[in-house]
Parts: C-alpha cells; sequence; structure tokens
C-alpha cells in the first residue's frame, strides 16, 4: 500500500505526521476501506437508475398538493405499511451516515447522504421537495426522464392538473 501511495502523493505530505496516521489507520482497517470502495462504486453505478426508476413512478401531480400524497398506504396493510416505512427510514440513515463517512473516504459521499435524505421522513421534508422540484433545472431533469420513458411530465407544484373540458 505504501508503494502505491508513493508514486501518487508529493514527498511533502508523505513526510507529515498525519499522513503516517492516515496510512497506518487505512493498512489497520482495509477491510473497512475495502467495503466502503466497492459500496461506493455500486452505489455510483446503481444511482442513475434508482434515479431514473423513482423518478418514472412518481404521480404526475405528486408535488401539486400542500400535503405530501400517500400513494402506497392505500394499497398495504397497516403492519405492512408501517414495516416498510420504519425499514425505509433505517436504510436512510444508513446511507447518510455511509454518505458521511465517504466524504473523507473514497465514494459518492454527496450522493449518498441525498439518497439517504430522500428516504428518511422528517417534519418540513415535502415542503423541501417541493421547494427542489420547483427549481427549473430540477424540474427540466426529472421531465426529461420521464419523457424518455415516454411517461406525462410532472406538474410543477404552482400548477394543478388540467380538468377535462366537459363539452361533449
Amino acid at each position: 500500500m505504501e508503494k502505491f501511495f508513493a508514486q501518487i502523493v508529493p514527498d511533502f505530505i508523505q513526510q507529515s505526521a498525519v499522513w503516517a496516521q492516515t496510512v497506518a489507520w487505512i493498512d489497520a482497517n482495509s477491510t473497512l476501506v475495502t467495503v466502503s470502495l466497492v459500496f461506493s462504486v455500486a452505489l455510483l453505478v446503481a444511482s442513475p437508475f434508482i434515479i431514473a426508476w423513482i423518478a418514472v413512478r412518481l404521480p404526475v401531480d405528486y408535488f401539486v398538493g400542500e400535503e405530501r400524497p400517500d400513494v402506497m398506504g392505500q394499497k398495504l396493510n397497516p403492519l405492512l405499511y408501517w414495516g416498510f416505512r420504519i425499514v425505509k427510514n433505517i436504510i436512510g440513515v444508513i446511507l447518510i451516515i455511509a454518505g458521511i463517512a465517504m466524504l473523507v473516504l473514497p465514494g459518492q459521499g454527496i450522493l449518498t447522504i441525498l439518497i439517504g435524505v430522500s428516504l428518511v421522513q422528517f417534519p418540513g421534508k415535502y415542503q423541501l421537495e417541493r421547494w427542489l422540484i420547483s427549481q427549473p433545472a430540477v424540474l427540466g431533469s426529472i421531465n426529461w426522464i420521464r419523457r424518455k420513458a415516454n411517461v406525462p411530465e410532472l406538474l410543477a407544484p404552482d400548477e394543478q392538473p388540467k380538468q377535462p373540458s366537459g363539452k361533449v
């Protein structure tokens, strides 16, 4: 490991005490570093597909109302619904912790944190999501994905669904 670092890291950094401690920590925790690296690469490869999958499955008017529509709760029995919510929050917290670790370890730290935050439920989250989706670049990107999948575009939070005219 030291030979690898010697080739890519400048000498003045290699001579510092912090550098020696960092290399020693990496050597002592090689399994953790390897697992983190594999997880990071897997998330890097999978995240565009996960994001597209979620973007295509959102209802067209998902962000229009003042309150989040309960898309899934109507389909599951209460035990499964609450079990799913608990598991989803646990996975979100794990991803947030992993993302924070990836800020100093190899990996997509910020992307992992954002995916984790999207899974965790907290007060004001829907308003934050509505604000994010109201940004033209974000809405345009998501609608680009939806157009590629031949799915109707999302309505912006301030738009209302078009009502049929009622004319016969």
